[in-house]
């Protein structure tokens, strides 16, 4: 009587990888054949461009693959010696035995390896899923194109008196004795960012728009293998703030805009001289090393906490209270350190930067700026939406 053959481990590991793929593309080409339909009815972007044809493809590929796994006739015979395999023809060949018909026994015993087998290849396309989800975290997307239009030679102010020590020394360091006026920056750059507390991190590109020290549009991609998966659009308008995520939409929510306004003047670290400029914002000295930086909210105003590194001059880290969610009647301790810095035309300016909340006490992001476009024309493009 024949044996079954015995598939080797190789085997299964190679349909894992093959299901695995095929569940990717298929959940891939669900999803973005469903956002047309999603982007009427909630606004929100869709994740890919793929079709209605690939996704019947693969949900027939995915059938015919499982079918095989469980079907009663994908049995595999070992050959006699001497004689061909047994492929389970209507005619016996010379060289093997009359088939005989199974026993009960047998029957019962066939029955659970069939499912044991489709178990353990279950068990294999999950861990291949995994590990095909976890390489398409570690590709960082491409970087969004160059910024178009050339901007404006800046006009400059001396440097102002009577700041505090460390605040003086870090603005001499950076510009000299004269400020440069800036009107506008455009940020762009990548990041790694977790967009839900507890959740994985996602490589991200980003572009921030502003018009220095009044409004700033933010544009964020966060990517798998370099595609977009998650866009975020939010802005911050003339002190009203817009989120726009797949999960969530917001507007003129209270605790937002205090939220945002804090966002626009941490991120002003990128263009510093608006701290000099824009006369709504003043320093206020604490010691050596640490200085108050208070900036306008409203007819209100907003307090950071900045602390310079002794050695470089620098600042290193600046912290407030912020409102963490938009229900929240307390604020949390908001910190924005400043990891590494770079040269961008010519000045040293912040070229790493992390977000972090004291509940969780990891950054949620850490953003790498790529380049810093100063004083070109954004009225239009920080109203606008996408890149």
């Amino acid at each position: 009587m024949p044996q079954q053959a015995q598939l080797p481990l190789g085997w299964f590991v190679l349909q894992a990888v093959i299901f695995s793929v095929l569940l990717v593309v298929l959940l891939h080409s669900v999803v973005n054949t469903l956002a047309g339909p999603l982007r009427v009815l909630s606004s929100t972007e869709g994740i890919l461009q793929l079709h209605i044809p690939s996704t019947l493809l693969t949900v027939a590929a995915l059938l015919i693959v499982s079918w095989r796994q469980v079907s009663p006739n994908a049995q595999h015979h070992l050959t006699y010696p001497g004689g061909p395999m047994n492929t389970g023809s209507q005619l016996d060949t010379p060289a093997s035995p009359p088939r005989s018909a199974d026993s009960p026994a047998r029957s019962r015993d066939r029955h659970p390896k069939r499912w044991q087998r489709a178990g353990l290849w279950t068990v294999f396309s999950l861990a291949g899923l995994l590990l095909l989800g976890w390489l398409g975290l570690q590709v960082s997307p491409a970087p969004f194109p160059a910024v178009p239009g050339t901007a404006g030679v800046p006009e400059s102010i001396p440097l102002p008196p009577n700041l505090p020590v460390p605040v003086e020394r870090f603005f001499r360091l950076t510009y000299g004795e004269r400020i440069p006026v800036i009107t506008s920056a455009v940020i762009t750059g990548r990041a790694t960012i977790r967009p839900i507390p507890g959740g994985p991190t996602l490589p991200a590109r980003f572009r921030f728009i502003h018009e220095a020290g009044h409004n700033y549009r933010h544009y964020i991609e966060a990517t798998w293998f370099g595609l977009p998966i998650l866009r975020v659009n939010e802005s911050y308008l003339d002190g009203v703030s817009r989120i726009e995520l797949p999960w969530q939409k917001s507007e003129g929510n209270l605790q937002t805009a205090q939220a945002s306004n804090l966002g626009l003047w941490a991120e002003t670290t990128s263009m510093p001289a608006v701290f000099l400029i824009d006369p709504r914002v003043r320093w206020q000295a604490v010691d050596d090393a640490t200085a108050l930086l208070i900036v306008p909210f409203g007819q209100a105003h907003e307090t950071f906490v900045v602390r310079f590194d002794p050695a470089t001059g620098r600042p290193t880290l600046l912290e407030s209270m912020r409102f963490k969610g938009e229900t929240d009647t307390h604020k949390t301790l908001w910190s924005n350190e400043l990891r590494q810095w770079g040269s961008f035309g010519g000045v040293t300016l912040p070229r790493i930067g992390t977000a972090t909340w004291q509940d969780d006490g990891t950054p949620w992001a850490v953003f790498t700026t790529e380049s810093i476009d100063l004083n070109t024309n954004v009225r239009q493009s920080v109203r606008a939406r996408g890149l």
